[in-house]
């Protein structure tokens, strides 16, 4: 998978959290103040859709727009393309345009966020989410914010620690087990952006949590891939089974043929988009046919 079409299942699966990141990086609370969606046709260009693009219209204050772009990777054509958006909204509106680009990559943040050349000055906000200490997040009154706590600074707590801090905070907000699963589900998405996945399932292990696996990343990734892993092993039969009967049976099935070929219970879970827990059931299912 090339590094833009993992950028894509990113930026999919955290737009419904990006109103909590917009507010507590850039300060606006939408859910507070009165804006409005463009039309469709300007939220796109040539390549791709943009990111987020909201008219804000603030009380006794002229509106502008904002536009905010995030990347879990360093692209060097960034500061191009945010001259491209501004142009294609100052050009339609004639209205100020505020700009952000919020990283929240594994690598060193490293694009360039201006350009100076004679008779050409531009620049937009760059914000690296590491830069910002994890208290910002984790002690927020709010569960979507709380999981964004996995990319920041972690400031000497080891990421075992912090994950265990950040499950305490969302069990703390959220008594609801479908709540809590679906903001567990946001946090393993997340975690994958900084290769903490294996430490953040061992933690979703212990827990009998059930997952949206429409959202799951790794549900995404194997469509994405094909299903590479496995596929001659019983995945051909799960898919099939699923577009039959849902997805839900059809990766129950997969994961069913391939324990009994010998693969991990970890190894499952992560090919097939099943919590460890759903994985050891089936496992068990299995042992007591042998058993039979």
């Amino acid at each position: 998978m090339s590094p833009r079409d993992y950028d894509s299942i990113i930026r999919e699966n955290i737009k419904e959290l990006y109103i909590p990141l917009i507010r507590k990086l850039v300060g606006i609370d939408l859910n507070k103040i009165k804006s409005e969606l463009l039309p469709k046709d300007l939220r796109k260009t040539v390549e791709r859709d943009v990111d987020f693009v909201r008219k804000i219209i603030p009380k006794n204050q002229k509106p502008y727009i904002l536009h905010i772009e995030f990347q879990s990777t360093n692209s060097p054509e960034m500061v191009w393309r945010m001259v491209e958006y501004r142009t294609k909204f100052t050009r339609e509106y004639k209205l100020p345009v505020e700009q952000y680009v919020i990283y929240i990559g594994n690598k060193k943040m490293n694009m360039e966020y201006q350009i100076n050349e004679k008779g050409f000055n531009f620049f937009y906000h760059l914000l690296d989410i590491r830069s910002v200490s994890y208290k910002d997040f984790i002690y927020s009154n709010s569960a979507e914010e709380v999981v964004f706590a996995i990319l920041t600074d972690f400031e000497g707590f080891t990421p075992k620690e912090l994950i265990k801090r950040i499950f305490l905070r969302i069990r703390e907000l959220e008594s609801d087990s479908l709540r809590f699963g679906k903001y567990v589900n946001q946090l393993e998405i997340l975690s994958k952006i900084r290769n903490l996945q294996d430490i953040t399932t061992k933690q979703i292990s212990i827990m009998p949590i059930e997952y949206d696996l429409k959202t799951d990343i790794r549900f995404l990734q194997g469509k994405e891939q094909g299903f590479d892993e496995g596929e001659q092993v019983g995945l051909e039969k799960g898919e099939q089974i699923g577009l039959e009967k849902g997805e839900q049976i059809g990766l129950e099935k997969g994961a069913y043929n391939l324990l009994k070929e010998g693969m991990t219970i970890k190894k499952v879970a992560q090919l097939m988009g099943l919590s460890i827990y759903k994985v050891r059931k089936i496992k068990e299912k299995i042992a007591k046919e042998t058993n039979q």
